[in-house]
C-alpha cells in the first residue's frame, strides 16, 4: 500500500481532510506536522523516512517498509513514557472490533439548532476514530438536573465566557441528591487544587491576584480536559439608526453600561 502524502498520525481510522486538523491536534500529537504550505516536518519522530535509506526500503516485490524512530523523552500527559507499542495498540483499536473502540453518545436537547450542532461535532469525532452518535432528548427535560447528571454520555452545554464561570467546574457544582441536582459540573470532575483556587477566587479582592488564580485554574483545565470549548455564538442586537451610544460588550460585561451616554436623534 502506498499513500501520496506524509501521514500526520499512524492510527487514523479514515482519510482526514485538512479542515479538521485543529480538532485532531486536541486528541493526537502527530508523527509529522505540516506548515501552511503543506510541507511535512518531524514532530514526534526524529526524522521522516527518506527513500534509499534504511528508513524507507523498497522490496523486490514492490512492497515498501518505512521506519519511524520516536524522539527520546516523549511522554503522555500523566508522565508515562510514549512507546512504539502505543501506536500498535492504536492501530489495533482502529482496525479490530475485538480491541473495542471508544464509544460515546452526545445527548442534546431538542431545541433550535442544537441537534444539528451536535451532528457536526459527532461527525468530527467519528473522523477521529471515536464511535460517536447523537441522542436527542425532549426539551421538557432541559431543567431536570437528575436526568442530565445521571446518563453515561457527553453533555453539550452552552454557557457564557465570563470568568465567574470557573465555579462551574468546582466540586461544589457537581449535581447530587443533597443539592437537589443543581450545578453545572454534570461530569462529576473533581480536582483538589482547582477547588482550592475557586475558594481563593471567591475570597480575593485584589484584581491581579484574581487574574492569576483564573490563569492557574485554566492551566489545570488545559491539562485535565474536563471540558472542551468548541465555538462561540455571537449575539447580534439590532437598534434604530436614530440611536447613538450602544457599544459591543466584553465577556462578562453589560451592553447597557454606558446607557447614560445614549442619545436618540
Amino acid at each position: 500500500m502506498a499513500i501520496v502524502n506524509e501521514p500526520d498520525v499512524l492510527t487514523s481510522a479514515t482519510g482526514l481532510s485538512s479542515n479538521i486538523s485543529t480538532p485532531i491536534r486536541l486528541f493526537n500529537a502527530g508523527v509529522a506536522l505540516k506548515d501552511e504550505r503543506g510541507v511535512a516536518s518531524p514532530y514526534l519522530v526524529e526524522a521522516l523516512p527518506r527513500l534509499n535509506t534504511d528508513s524507507w526500503i523498497v522490496l523486490p516485490d514492490g512492497r515498501m517498509e518505512t521506519t519511524y524512530r520516536l524522539k527520546s523523552n516523549l511522554s503522555w500527559h500523566d508522565g508515562t513514557a510514549l512507546a512504539a507499542g502505543d501506536f500498535v495498540f492504536g492501530w489495533r483499536v482502529f482496525t479490530s472490533a475485538a480491541e473495542g473502540r471508544f464509544v460515546v453518545e452526545n445527548r442534546i436537547a431538542e431545541i433550535g439548532e442544537h441537534p444539528r450542532a451536535s451532528d457536526i461535532l459527532v461527525d468530527t469525532w467519528r473522523r477521529l476514530g471515536i464511535d460517536a452518535s447523537t441522542s436527542v432528548f425532549a426539551s421538557s427535560l432541559i431543567n431536570d438536573g437528575q436526568f442530565r447528571a445521571s446518563y453515561p454520555s457527553l453533555d453539550s452545554n452552552g454557557t457564557g465566557v465570563s470568568e465567574s464561570n470557573v465555579r462551574s467546574l468546582g466540586s461544589g457544582a457537581i449535581p447530587r441528591p443533597e443539592n437537589r441536582w443543581t450545578g453545572q459540573n454534570r461530569g462529576g470532575w473533581s480536582h483538589a487544587e482547582y477547588d482550592r483556587l475557586v475558594d481563593l477566587y471567591d475570597t480575593t479582592l485584589d484584581r491581579s491576584q484574581r487574574n492569576q488564580q483564573v490563569v492557574d485554574m485554566m492551566r489545570i483545565v488545559s491539562d485535565e480536559v474536563p471540558w472542551i470549548p468548541f465555538y462561540f455564538n455571537l449575539r447580534v442586537i439590532a437598534y434604530t439608526t436614530a440611536l447613538s451610544g450602544p457599544q459591543s460588550a466584553v465577556p462578562g460585561g453589560t451592553r447597557g453600561g454606558n446607557v447614560h451616554e445614549w442619545e436618540l436623534m
